[in-house]
């Protein structure tokens, strides 16, 4: 009984094992590789650790798939609301999403850096949770370098960029960031409705 066998299973355990089978395996002429003294329950428990391997990769695909789905529906839906129209009111956390921000297709693109002071990005989420109006936001339909559409924000860049800022955690208001609101605050600042118009 090969030494290994006996350390893995216990000296006073080997009379339990019911198959025992040498394995060998020629790789090529010269190397050969020889697997002894395998049991068929770690032949088992090799071939399960294969399974789990292939079933991971084949979930990482599908779920890569399914974000992929969602992203197209959601664009598809973002440019339904915009298409034949020159102005359209929709709720704030269209325009935000990060699949339009910032997601494989960049459908809402900035011009520049947000120019805001702390002081002015603390009013304009102030206005929006008061329900007040910040002004028009003006876009610019254009094609990409590999045909895709977007929209160019023409005016209303930094109020943009301040309420994406907050909306993802990375600005504070009231010594607060967006994920430790209420749940009755962030539906208010999610629903507020932005008017957009198109030139």
């Amino acid at each position: 009984m090969n030494t290994k066998l006996k350390g893995y299973y216990g000296e006073n355990n080997i009379d339990k094992i019911y198959y025992y089978t040498t394995v060998k395996m020629n790789f090529t002429k010269t190397n050969q590789i020889y697997l002894e003294n395998l049991t068929y329950w770690q032949i088992f428990e090799y071939m399960t650790l294969f399974a789990r391997w292939m079933l991971s990769g084949l979930y990482e695909w599908i779920m890569h798939v399914i974000d992929v789905i969602q992203i197209s529906m959601f664009v598809n839906y973002y440019w339904y609301l915009c298409s034949g129209k020159d102005t359209v009111t929709m709720n704030l956390w269209i325009p935000l999403s990060s699949d339009l921000f910032y997601g494989p297709s960049k459908t809402i693109r900035t011009t520049k850096q947000n120019n805001f002071s702390w002081k002015h990005k603390q009013k304009i989420i102030t206005d929006l949770f008061h329900q007040k109006k910040i002004g028009v936001f003006m876009f610019k339909r254009a094609i990409g370098e590999y045909g895709e559409y977007y929209h160019q924000v023409v005016d209303g860049n930094s109020r943009l960029l301040t309420m994406y800022e907050f909306f993802n955690n990375k600005l504070t208001w009231n010594g607060k960031r967006f994920s430790k609101l209420s749940g009755e605050d962030r539906i208010i600042f999610s629903n507020y409705k932005i008017e957009i118009e198109f030139v």
